[in-house]
């Protein structure tokens, strides 16, 4: 019988060769995607399991609660408090700096490393890197060492053995290297090439490890089996108060298990830019509805057929059939052409995956369909799909009477319309969606690249600054370039900084108003930056009040607490909301000074002016306070503006400047109006992708709609050429066919617009300025599928028409 049920498929898919062709390969393309999407999906729940017993790995985070600030950064003393508090339940627990640019240099090769981090000893434990060189122990407890990943330490020294070697710290420091590790995976929160040890930090600001304010570390614990992290983090409000004046009562601390991080954290000072639930959860459901419209589809054009095969039905029914046999064989017709579109699925996957891998910048190479778990997950995917898209059908047609179709009755009711129509209604309500999404994403990130920040970013080339053996002091190194630069008349303004504007402010000070004592309740948290003089002019951030920073004016670098003085003194400039913070108007603020407790004693801060904020980052970031110290070695970030039209001369100078300081140095020049757009990638990214699926969506549900449109036509045939003849003309027939659908995908509008609304009004509150939903975007998602709709209904309806009536009204 099984032999007999195949035969017949495999007979009707070549008789209705348009109609099945359309069926598979709508099918086919719902599952490539389909897996294509749960691949990137698997993928993106994979991040930082790779390590061992990652259940038990937590990040300890901060809260300061009047600013409403959750940071995924820590202060380097509660590693010593937590440890001795809860030694019992914690395995290890171990700190890691934000790292910065370096040069590394061995003989001479010299390359710029970007994924430096600073780290103790115990992050072997905590994480259980793999040592492949090297031993454990001591491997970061000494100042000026390094641990290599394979992939650099090849780069660096070739085939030599580095253990015990020497790498040059932009070309005057050395650092031993004490160990190699495996790299890390393409999927963990943080990636590096060299890890430097703490104790080369704690050499650098030896009293920053004793201060509770200073937020520049990520504090990770590894927890004992068996341990409740609830019941942990329950005991640190308790921990907290024992720190009493070294913290705010407005603070708290918590874990945070770092196989969420990738998905669920947005954190600010995140080590690295995390993936999103967000989109996870929105390309899942994307693949899911694509799917179901292609199984809406074969759905549709199976009960549309149903004429074609009542008379079929009928005889198999008088010849002794049940309800069930035909059934099974209608589900089998239906998993037969799934398994065929599946075939074709999965060769779309190979061939696009590479594509797709590239595509969303995701290494997905180890991923592949052709393993035990995956094949079977094809297999009961195929069974699953097929038995779905077949089932209505299947039960339809085997519900129908022998005695009715056998003398010509019509087959199909008014129900089986009202369902068709239903899935029409939905598959188009669905790419409405789809096409919203799109449109709102493209133009939220077309309005985040156009938002004013409130600096000037036009004509500006950055270049990062490294002191080298000819200029170990950056300062000097800052002025030399600058003075060269500026030769040039093609070079308008040179400035620097301590980071680009392009990212998040790094480091948050806790500061005092020059009336108040410095305690915990008096302290205000506010975001810093450090700068030279030239910074604000360069920009051209607007001046409130005052002044900007002044050499001429006596205003000199920051001059940090010793045990021999310890009052330090510097100058500084607020925008105006931290005036505000602090408690003055812009008026106000002007030569009051700020104090930044600073072991072994404070630093006194005299503010000279006041500038109008601006927004570090992109517009997904909150907008902050900001205070800029001027600050003597902090020239991080070379900035460079050029004249208008003088783009091609200024870079030529430019070039010719940095090679003549730094002869043997690859010039990591960038535009920072590049780094500005580089900020919007992923959400230009996601807005591809709804552009591709989106697409997708409407070519599938588009295949659906021809294949009815034509049955709808055939059906009518005698209907139209009685018209005809009745003198109907070919637009007359033409509007009457395409009325119908019409309707459907105005009906269609009607569903898909709220449900629109509200998931991009959700997607749009993770940025602090956006664009409002105006009803236009909603009128034009709505018109494309419907003048799509026309014109496919047009085309059929057209060729019906056109034919000659004799020919649709002869009897069979």
């Amino acid at each position: 019988m099984l032999k007999s049920y195949f035969q017949i498929a495999i007979r009707n898919l070549l008789v209705n060769k348009l109609f099945s062709a359309i069926n598979i390969f709508g099918l086919a393309i719902g599952l490539a995607i389909c897996f294509l999407i749960l691949l990137f999906v698997r993928h993106e729940q994979t991040y930082d399991k790779y390590y061992e017993d990652a259940e038990n790995i937590y990040r300890v985070t901060r809260h300061y609660d009047d600013e409403d600030l959750h940071i995924a950064l820590i202060a380097p003393p509660f590693k010593e408090a937590i440890e001795a508090e809860f030694n019992s339940q914690i395995e290890s627990i171990s700190l890691m700096g934000w790292g910065f640019d370096l040069n590394l240099s061995v003989g001479e090769n010299t390359i710029e490393v970007t994924d430096m981090l600073m780290a103790d000893s115990d992050i072997f434990d905590t994480f259980n890197l793999k040592i492949i060189a090297g031993a454990r122990e001591g491997i970061l407890d000494r100042a000026g060492t390094m641990v290599l990943t394979a992939s650099l330490a090849k780069t660096l020294f070739g085939d030599e053995d580095p253990i015990g070697k020497y790498a040059f710290y932009n070309d005057q420091q050395p650092y031993e290297v004490t160990a190699v590790i495996e790299d890390q995976p393409e999927n963990t929160h943080f990636q590096f090439g060299v890890l430097i040890g703490y104790e080369t930090m704690r050499n650098w600001v030896p009293d920053e490890f004793n201060n509770w304010d200073v937020n520049y570390s990520y504090l990770y614990l590894r927890l004992k089996d068996g341990t409740d992290p609830n019941l942990l983090q329950s005991k640190f409000p308790a921990l907290m108060d024992s720190f009493g004046e070294n913290v705010t009562d407005d603070q708290s601390i918590q874990l945070q298990r770092i196989t969420d991080i990738h998905l669920h954290s947005n954190l600010s000072y995140e080590i690295a830019t995390n993936g999103s639930y967000l989109i996870v959860y929105s390309f899942s459901l994307i693949a899911i509805v694509i799917l179901l419209i292609a199984c809406i589809n074969f759905m549709n054009l199976s009960t549309a057929r149903a004429t074609q095969r009542a008379k079929e039905v009928g005889v198999r029914k008088a010849l002794g059939a049940s309800k069930t046999q035909l059934a099974m064989q209608f589900l089998i017709e239906s998993i037969l052409i799934t398994g065929i579109a599946m075939l074709f699925a999965c060769a779309l996957v190979e061939v696009s995956l590479p594509y797709f891998t590239q595509f969303i910048e995701r290494d997905m190479s180890g991923i592949t369909l052709y393993n035990t778990q995956t094949l079977i997950g094809v297999f009961i995917t195929t069974i699953l799909v097929g038995a779905f898209a077949g089932s209505y059908p299947a039960f339809y047609l085997a519900h129908f009477q022998p005695h009715k179709v056998l003398k010509g009755l019509a087959v199909q009711g008014k129900s089986t319309t009202n369902v068709r129509k239903l899935l029409v209604v939905f598959q188009f309500a669905i790419s409405i969606t789809l096409i919203v999404a799109t449109i709102v994403v493209i133009k939220q990130i077309d309005f985040a690249r156009n938002v004013d920040p409130g600096y000037d970013r036009a004509n500006n080339i950055t270049i990062p600054l490294f002191s080298s053996k000819e200029y170990p002091d950056r300062h000097v190194l800052y002025n030399t370039f600058r003075e060269q630069l500026l030769r040039h008349p093609a070079i308008s303004s040179v400035g620097a900084s301590q980071q680009l504007l392009t990212s998040p402010l790094q480091d948050i000070w806790s500061y005092v108003r020059e009336d108040e004592n410095i305690v915990a309740e008096n302290m205000i948290s506010i975001p810093t930056l450090n700068v030279p003089y030239h910074f604000h002019p360069h920009y051209n951030i607007e001046l409130v009040t005052g002044r900007y920073f002044s050499e001429e004016l006596g205003d000199t670098f920051v001059q940090i607490p010793t045990h021999e003085n310890l009052i330090g003194s510097g100058f500084a400039i607020v925008s105006r909301s931290a005036a505000s913070d602090l408690g003055y108007t812009p008026e106000e603020a002007i030569n009051k000074y700020i104090k930044i407790p600073f072991s072994p004693g404070y630093t006194n801060y005299k503010i000279v002016g006041v500038v109008e904020d601006i927004h570090f980052g992109s517009v997904r970031e909150d907008s902050q306070s900001q205070i800029y110290h001027l600050v003597k070695y902090e020239e991080r970030q070379l900035s460079i503006r050029y004249a208008p039209y003088q783009r091609k001369a200024a870079l030529e100078h430019i070039d010719k400047v940095f090679n003549e300081i730094f002869p043997n140095r690859v010039n990591n020049r960038s535009s920072l109006d590049d780094n500005f757009d580089a900020m919007y990638r992923q959400e230009e990214k996601q807005a591809k992708v709804f552009v591709f699926f989106s697409g997708l969506a409407i070519v599938v549900a588009s295949m659906g709609l021809f294949g009815l449109a034509s049955f709808t036509t055939e059906r009518r045939r005698k209907e139209i050429g009685i018209r005809k003849v009745m003198g109907a003309s070919i637009a007359d027939i033409v509007l009457l066919l395409t009325k119908e659908f019409s309707i459907l995908v105005i009906i269609a509008n009607l569903f898909a617009w709220p449900i629109a609304y509200i998931a991009m009004q959700n997607w749009l509150s993770q940025f602090t300025q956006r664009i409002d939903l105006h009803i236009g975007i909603f009128i034009l998602a709505g018109v494309l599928p419907l003048l799509l709709a026309w014109g496919i209904i047009a085309i059929q309806a057209t060729y019906s028409a056109m034919s000659t009536p004799v020919n649709n009204l002869r009897s069979e």
